[in-house]
């Protein structure tokens, strides 16, 4: 897992507070989707889950937009 993804891993626990989505972008790109399951798995281990997305091929945003708009409504 590069740097930068694990200091985002390591701050989710403050975030569980309040309501959120955490959403990987980038999935179109190699090592995006090779960290996905690790970055899945971690968070999931501090009971948060993760969306992933490609704003550049449209991949995940559909999903995205459903889960945000569940959030909202709650």
């Amino acid at each position: 897992m590069s740097d930068k993804v694990r200091v985002s891993v390591i701050g989710a626990g403050a975030i569980a507070q309040v309501a959120h989505l955490v959403v990987l972008n980038k999935l179109d790109l190699t090592e995006t989707r090779d960290q996905l399951d690790e970055v899945a798995a971690e968070l999931r281990a501090e009971g948060i889950e993760l969306l992933s997305m490609s704003a550049a091929t449209g991949e995940g945003i559909r999903e995205v937009l459903e889960a945000l708009w569940r959030r909202v409504r709650e």
